[in-house]
């Protein structure tokens, strides 16, 4: 009677220990999981960042084309944190304007072409 006694506390004691080992499993999948997606999240931001400093560095040159302000073929422009480079292919009919964003490694690339105003 003594035997079956110490064979209940083991069972329970073993199913104590399976209960315990799946519950670590499903807590660490959560956690790889939820690791994965934190890293998503941090580098679309980025990829974010770098278009719209993308989108910024092509503001800068139209506003400079259109208005005939002082500007190279090719510059840089730092906008927060991160830079893009600008390069300007400009005709007396049409201005094609390409920019690459950089953001930690990220880069984004956009690009326009416009008619210039023709003067008369």
């Amino acid at each position: 009677m003594n035997n079956i006694r110490n064979q209940k506390g083991f069972a329970l004691l073993l199913s104590t220990i399976i209960i315990l080992g799946g519950s670590l499993i499903l807590a660490g999948g959560f956690l790889v999981l939820a690791s994965t997606e934190i890293k998503i999240s941090q580098t679309k931001l980025k990829s974010l960042q770098s278009y719209y400093a993308s989108e910024a560095g092509l503001e800068d040159a139209i506003y400079r084309v259109k208005n005939a302000m002082q500007y190279s073929s090719s510059y840089n422009l730092n906008v927060g944190q991160n830079q893009t480079t600008i390069t300007v292919n400009a005709t007396t009919a049409s201005a094609t304007i390409e920019s690459q964003g950089s953001a930690e490694n990220r880069i984004r690339k956009t690009q326009t072409v416009f008619d210039l105003p023709t003067t008369t």
